[in-house]
């Protein structure tokens, strides 16, 4: 429902952000969303900070997509950063500290509803992130690909996500 360029998002102020967030729900929003939002934005913009220089030389500018819709299967990312190199699905369990099984397996079925249900990322590596914001730590490094192109999830803290995403544009194919 959010979609631009990373350095816009950066400088964005947050009621930029939640207008087109809110506006396919008639702005009338559960507070556990708005709330969710409000605490995955700061994380998702410290994570970010850095993306533009790492993703420096590249083809295209870094874009980051909040509640990215799935075509035809009717599901919701709460974050997909695409760039020229890969797609980096992002899951954020808000408040949670320890990484639970159904999420993991929620985030990795991100990345191959992207790989398979998404045209544009059909050619992509997908790197998939499981954040639970509050763990204490998480993964030190990504898991090889799968022939299809997916990585298994990353899980990492909120404190990690830049770190995540680091790994994962250096681990991208050029």
């Amino acid at each position: 429902y959010y979609a631009a360029p990373v350095a816009e998002f950066l400088r964005a102020a947050d009621d930029e952000v939640y207008a087109p967030l809110a506006s396919p729900h008639g702005y009338t929003l559960a507070p556990e969303q708005l709330s969710a939002w409000r605490l995955q934005l700061p994380v998702l913009r410290a994570a970010l900070s850095n993306v533009a220089e790492v993703a420096d030389g590249q083809s295209a500018a870094p874009w980051i997509h909040l509640e990215f819709d799935i075509p035809r299967l009717g599901r919701r990312v709460d974050a997909v950063l695409v760039t020229s190199s890969c797609v980096i699905p992002i899951e954020f369990k808000v408040g949670a500290k320890t990484f639970e099984r159904p999420d993991y397996d929620q985030a990795w079925d991100y990345g191959l509803d992207l790989k398979n249900f998404h045209a544009p990322s059909h050619a992509a590596a997908i790197f998939p992130i499981l954040c639970a914001t509050e763990a204490p730590r998480g993964d030190a490094r990504w898991k090889p690909p799968h022939p299809d192109g997916v990585r298994p999830p990353f899980r990492c803290s909120g404190a990690e996500l830049g770190r995540a995403i680091r790994l994962a544009l250096e681990a991208s194919p050029s």
